[in-house]
């Protein structure tokens, strides 16, 4: 399953629906502060701008966190 929804309720019911052994890949990003508990046998796949070039996408970040361009500089 995949989803694209950064909604916590949605993000919930996302891993809720998952089958035993069936792979849940959240795109969106939740807000801050939430937090999603895990059991010993699952596990979580994350995917950031999907169609990115990975190693093109790394460094264009790392440029980003440089120049201060994040929204959020908190973290």
């Amino acid at each position: 399953m995949i989803g694209a929804s950064a909604v916590p309720d949605l993000v919930e019911i996302g891993y809720e629906i998952t089958r035993p052994k069936g792979k849940y890949v959240q795109g969106g990003i939740p807000p801050p502060g939430y937090e999603k508990e895990f059991g010993v046998a699952e596990r979580s796949i994350g995917a950031v701008e999907g169609l990115a070039n990975p190693w093109q996408y790394l460094f264009e970040t790392i440029g980003w966190y440089r120049d201060k361009r994040f929204p959020d500089e908190k973290w």
